[in-house]
């Protein structure tokens, strides 16, 4: 996952102040990363005085809302795929990448107080594009709305655990160890070590049974 970067600290503040906009604020907070984002960090990778945020942001939550909504405008999904299918498998690695090169942008966007418009749009979109492949509106909005909180709750809860075996891998160990000859955790250990070794191929198997859900639930014999 992405760290703040140290570059802004090694940028001068002497002479004419730089010149920000909103947009150079929330890309700057999404390369710092939002979990432990502060005025004084965001600062530093822009390289300008702390007090030359104000001038376009309230406070850290401002920030945090302008990125959450300058990450949708980010995400990479061109809507190219000729089926469904393949387009569903699209978006969902492009919420991947999204997320999971945002450090933090996974949690914050499920929280509504960091809801946009810039993401109402993006979705309504997204559904007006899968009715076009045959689904009803509603369906449609189940079916994105599943690849979304899946792609973000893996994410997010991916992170949590990385910041929990930073300060407790040794506790981890030993969880792990008491469990290694019970027979009962067998399928435990299996999920656990797909994870651990590649946690994306964990969530692709997530989407092929949203994208079978879809297929059995909504689509008629005739769309599929």
């Amino acid at each position: 996952m992405p760290k703040p970067s140290d570059k802004g600290s090694q940028k001068s503040l002497r002479g004419r102040p730089a010149r920000i906009s909103p947009g150079d604020i929330a890309n700057a907070a999404l390369r710092c990363g939002l979990h432990d984002l502060t005025m004084t960090s965001l600062a530093a990778e822009l390289g300008v005085r702390h007090s030359a945020l104000y001038r376009h942001v309230k406070d850290r939550d401002a920030v945090i809302s302008l990125a959450a909504a300058q990450a949708i405008e980010n995400l990479d999904w061109e809507k190219s795929a000729a089926d469904w299918k393949s387009e569903a498998i699209l978006l969902g690695q492009a919420l991947w990448n999204l997320f999971s090169t945002n450090s933090g942008l996974a949690e914050i966007i499920q929280d509504p107080r960091y809801q946009s418009v810039a993401g109402a749009a993006s979705f309504c979109g997204a559904v007006d594009h899968f009715v076009s492949f045959g689904f009803d509106e509603m369906d449609a909005a189940v079916f994105l709305d599943s690849i979304f909180d899946m792609t973000a709750d893996m994410v997010s809860t991916l992170e949590r655990f990385e910041q929990f075996l930073e300060k407790n891998e040794t506790q981890f160990a030993d969880t792990t160890a008491s469990m290694q000859d019970d027979s009962r955790f067998r399928v435990m250990q299996r999920v656990m070590e797909l994870i651990n070794t590649d946690p994306q191929a964990w969530w692709q198997r997530k989407m092929t049974l949203l994208i079978s859900g879809a297929e059995q639930i909504y689509l008629s014999a005739d769309d599929r």
